[in-house]
């Protein structure tokens, strides 16, 4: 078996770690937002389909209907 050894700058060494991090940092970040996102478009979801049901079970009046029996 071959040993293989090498030297690496250490400002470079720094430059990497951090990089690193900050590429850990942002992933972090980016799936945290996915998943907030998702859970958006969930409730925006069941929203649609709470007032598509309030839309179709609910009887509205005109505004002139209102505004007669309230006075207005």
């Amino acid at each position: 078996m071959s040993q293989l050894n090498f030297t690496i700058d250490e400002s470079l060494y720094q430059q990497v770690k951090v990089f690193n991090s900050m590429e850990i940092e942002l992933t972090y970040k980016l799936k945290s937002q996915l998943f907030t996102t998702q859970d958006n478009l969930k409730l925006e979801a069941d929203d649609e389909k709470e007032i598509l049901a309030i839309l179709e079970d609910e009887t509205f009046v005109s505004n002139e209907d209102f505004k007669k029996k309230f006075g207005l």
